[in-house]
Order: structure tokens, then sequence, then C-alpha cells
């Protein structure tokens, strides 16, 4: 898999989506963590995952066909859990099979071609 491969839903985002347009907007350190009464932690039973993954185009030239945009909207009117990818090179990476669109997508102003900027939150599940 290559570095910044975005795969939502089986499709690749493809150009490619730029390390500083994907960052984590929740998460932190699990409430199950066992910490000493000086901070230390003891034992962790989950792993440290963020719940959500804003992905938003870092400028003017970073922009999504119109074939990948009518797919997220699709996904957004579905409702429906689907999987993401992230691959290494971006904050949060792996694979995460029950993921859904926050509601707040906007995919504007369209470029020319069809070509347009994006911005949208995953949860990740």
């Amino acid at each position: 898999m290559a570095r910044y491969t975005l795969i939502i839903a089986g499709v690749e985002l493809n150009p490619s989506v730029p390390p500083d347009a994907v960052s984590r907007t929740g998460g932190g350190r699990t409430v199950r963590d066992r910490v000493s009464i000086t901070g230390v932690s003891l034992r962790s039973l989950g792993p440290v995952t963020p719940t959500r993954v804003a992905v938003v185009s870092p400028g003017p030239d970073w922009v999504l066909s119109e074939a990948q945009i009518d797919h997220l909207r699709a996904l957004e009117r579905s409702g429906a859990p689907f999987s993401v990818t992230l691959g290494e090179g971006y904050e949060v990476s792996g694979t995460f099979p029950a993921c859904r669109l926050d509601g707040d997508a906007t995919f504007r102003p369209v470029r020319s071609n069809g070509w347009t900027n994006y911005s949208f939150t995953l949860h990740l599940g």
C-alpha cells in the first residue's frame, strides 16, 4: 500500500490526499487505563484510537473528482457503515471496518473540469 493511500468504501481517493489534509479531531487515552497515584500508566485495555478524522483540502489545488464526490455524498445519504483504509503516512493509519460520515461534508468551490475542493469528517469504527 502506498504511504498516502486513502480508501473509502472501496474507492481510492486519487490524486492522493496530502498528509496535512487529514487530522484527528477526537480520541485520546482510553477510559479503561489504569494509572498510579503519580500518573504512571500501569495498564491499558484498548488501543488509543481517535474517534473522528477530519479530511480538509489544504488549498485550492487539492481537489477530488466529481465521481469521488458523488460516491462520498451517496455514503453520507445512506448512513450505512463502510470501511476506511488510511496509509501509514497519515497521523492515523490502519483499516477501520465500520465508519460513517459525520454529515458536515462540503464540496466547493468547483474547479475546472469537475474537480472540487473538499471538507468532511469520518467517524472511525
